[in-house]
């Protein structure tokens, strides 16, 4: 319903000549509480603990936001949103409820059964976040 409702109010807005910066404003405003609050919920469907696993939900609540951020900084400056193949407000909440169908299906610990460590390897890894430590991993 959000998916929908979200992609028809701004169509609505141009069509009938009615949009306006406020209007854009609230409309991302929205759109940014929400992926918190969705990426809130992946963390939960996920069975991510803050007191054991913060580095992870800072990792789901970042990738979201992150996305966000810079698309709309995008916007802000070209006077356009320019959409990938794969992006957010389609595919990002499909594998949103993706996430949320297989944890309610398998569990939350569907997401822990296998370590990180045995599975991605662990060079690229440090790499790519060098403050984590094997045991961040597991």
């Amino acid at each position: 319903v959000y998916q929908t409702l979200d992609n028809m109010d701004g169509k609505q807005a141009r069509r009938t000549k009615s949009s306006s910066p406020l209007g854009l404003l609230f409309d991302h405003g929205c759109d940014a509480f929400n992926v918190i609050i969705g990426m809130t919920n992946w963390s939960c469907a996920m069975g991510l603990s803050p007191a054991t696993d913060a580095r992870w939900i800072a990792l789901v609540l970042l990738s979201g936001m992150t996305t966000f951020y810079f698309t709309t900084w995008e916007e802000y400056h070209t006077g356009s949103m320019h959409m990938a193949f794969f992006n957010g407000p389609t595919e990002g909440i499909l594998v949103g409820a993706s996430v949320s169908f297989i944890s309610s299906m398998a569990g939350s610990k569907f997401w822990h059964q296998t370590h990180l460590a045995q599975v991605l390897p662990f060079k690229q890894i440090t790499a790519l976040f060098p403050f984590w430590s094997k045991n961040d991993l597991r």
